[in-house]
């Protein structure tokens, strides 16, 4: 991060969380509390990413298309062109 205030939205609320009470619990429940105020502060302090599959197969279908269009030719292609190997039949 090089960003001075994200550092420090983050570090300062995560700071607080991890000196509150925590002694005389287990270690479980510190790796369970540690786990909880990382993913909460870095929620509240960098927010969710909304893109999801479909924004970026969208977005790049331009690109994509000719591509598709042309695996898809060359695998019919291949689908219709008789080979030996396809062709053998074993006989048991």
């Amino acid at each position: 991060m090089t960003q001075p205030l994200l550092q420090e939205n983050f570090r300062d609320p995560l700071a607080t969380v991890l000196d509150s009470g925590q002694v005389g619990i287990s270690a479980s429940d510190k790796w369970e509390t540690l786990g909880k105020a990382i993913f909460n502060t870095a929620i509240a302090t960098f927010g969710k990413t909304t893109s999801n599959n479909k924004d970026w197969f969208s977005a790049k279908l331009a690109k994509m298309s000719p591509v598709i269009e042309a695996k898809r030719t060359a695998f019919n292609t291949y689908r219709q062109t008789p080979t030996k190997k396809k062709t053998c039949t074993s006989s048991g």
